[in-house]
């Protein structure tokens, strides 16, 4: 229902049986498709500094949630939580009784524009919170997302991904990952502001565990900002093969993305792109979607960036 907070329609979910336990993304949206009566599509393109992370589109019988391709499952996860957000609390968005521009024509081509009635994005590249719809969504998909126990893949000391159930890390967990994170946190989010979440309410979004999502999701939102300007967003499979016997790939991916991070903070800053759009941005579907795992690839990037000259004579 329109105006709805978003922890209240989430306990309207949970009370109607919407939300599976232990949680799935795919299963959660299915069951709502069918709540609803309405199909749900996902879709994926080629993250654009013009273009949104995340868009919904609505026809008269269909909801298409695209979002932009990411080396992290996770973020990829949140961004769709956030366009199901704006679905579930009804917001309006801008009419599409014409094409919007090239942006909708290159995403769905195959879509007739006077079909449209609803269009909503989520934009990391200006002040993306500024309006309270995305704050509503951004904290929908916070809260239907942080802290869920999940039965997904994980990655056990490098030795491979094992099937099982992942739960939520303790209170003090949270606490020692989110000082191991606030370095690269901070520096990102030096750069680039705009991609944190200010509720404007010191109550919400308080537990360790949300804070850590939020955490999570910024220092993403921020790479995502800044790969147009050198940076990489999830490193290919031919770099990590690159590195020296030795380096698990676990680890040398973090290095990749380490030697992209410092790089374009200046140039984004001082708003010189360098020869344009040359973002790489991988896709990796076998990856797990579990905080847990999201929480050791970005330890280790935080590492790497602290780390820089070992990282600069590794990539050299």
């Amino acid at each position: 229902m329109a105006g709805t907070p978003p922890h209240e329609m989430i306990q309207d979910l949970e009370a109607d049986g919407v939300i599976p336990t232990p949680f799935d993304l795919d299963q959660f949206i299915a069951q709502l498709a069918e709540q609803r009566g309405r199909r749900i599509r996902l879709s994926s393109f080629s993250a654009h500094p013009d273009a949104p992370s995340g868009l919904v589109i609505s026809t008269r019988g269909t909801d298409y949630i695209l979002h932009a391709r990411t080396g992290s499952p996770f973020f990829r996860d949140h961004v769709i939580a956030h366009e199901l957000g704006h679905l579930l609390l009804e917001h309006p968005g801008q009419p599409g009784c014409t094409d919007p521009g090239e942006l909708l024509s290159g995403l769905m081509p195959h879509l007739d524009p006077a079909l449209i009635t609803r269009i909503l994005g989520r934009s990391t590249y200006t002040h993306a919170y500024a309006n309270a719809r995305e704050r509503d969504a951004e904290v929908f998909a916070t809260l239907m997302l942080a802290g869920r126990t999940t039965e997904k893949q994980w990655a056990d000391g490098g030795a491979g991904l094992h099937q099982g159930r992942h739960r939520t890390p303790d209170d003090e967990a949270c606490r020692r990952s989110l000082d191991r994170l606030a370095h690269l946190w901070a520096t990102l989010t030096r750069a680039v502001p705009c991609v944190v979440l200010r509720t404007g309410d010191g109550h919400l979004l308080r537990h360790p565990v949300q804070r850590l999502h939020r955490c999570l999701v910024e220092i993403n939102d921020a790479l995502l900002v800044l790969a147009p300007y050198g940076g990489v967003h999830g490193a290919g499979a031919a770099e990590v093969r690159a590195f020296p016997a030795g380096v698990s790939a676990e680890h040398a991916r973090a290095i990749v993305e380490a030697a992209g991070v410092s790089a374009p903070l200046g140039s984004y800053t001082g708003g010189d792109i360098n020869g344009g759009f040359n973002a790489r941005t991988e896709e990796v579907s076998s990856l797990p979607t579990t905080l847990e795992y999201e929480v050791r690839r970005l330890e280790l990037l935080a590492y790497e960036v602290r780390a820089k000259p070992r990282t600069n004579a590794l990539v050299r």
